[in-house]
C-alpha cells in the first residue's frame, strides 16, 4: 500500500526525520509536503478565542450594531436625517444629486450623443 501526497497528489513519498523537533514524519519528493504521524492535531477551543468564520461574523455584527447614531442636518435641502457615516446629504436629496449626475453624463458620454458629435 503506497501513500498518496495530500497536496500534490504524487505516490513518490519516503520517510524522514524531522530535524528540529526529532518526529517521524513522511516528505513528499515532488512538493516537500510533510505529513507527521506522531503529532496529535486539535480543533479550537473555546480558550482559543474566534477561531471559525461564523463566530467572527458575529463579533461584526455585534459591533455594527454598537455604532451609534449621529443626526445630521442635510447641506441640500436642510432637514434632519439619521446617519451612521459622514452623510452630509439625506437620501432624497442623496438620490436627486445621482439623476442630474447621470442626466448630466449621459448627454455628455452616451453613443448616441457621441455620433452627432462626431458627424458635425
Amino acid at each position: 500500500m503506497s501513500l498518496i501526497c495530500p497536496k500534490c497528489g504524487s505516490t513518490s513519498l519516503y520517510r524522514d526525520d524531522d530535524r528540529q523537533n526529532g518526529t517521524k514524519a513522511i516528505a513528499c519528493v515532488t512538493c516537500g509536503f510533510r505529513i507527521y504521524k506522531e503529532l496529535k492535531r486539535r480543533m479550537g477551543g473555546e480558550e482559543d478565542g474566534a477561531v471559525s468564520g461564523e463566530d467572527e461574523a458575529r463579533e461584526e455584527a455585534q459591533r455594527y450594531k454598537r455604532r451609534e447614531v449621529r443626526i445630521c442636518n442635510c447641506e441640500r435641502c436642510g432637514k434632519s436625517f439619521e446617519a451612521y457615516t459622514r452623510a452630509k446629504y439625506c437620501l432624497v436629496c442623496r438620490k436627486a444629486m445621482k439623476l442630474e449626475y447621470d442626466r448630466e453624463y449621459n448627454s455628455k458620454y452616451h453613443k448616441r450623443n457621441l455620433k452627432r458629435e462626431r458627424k458635425q
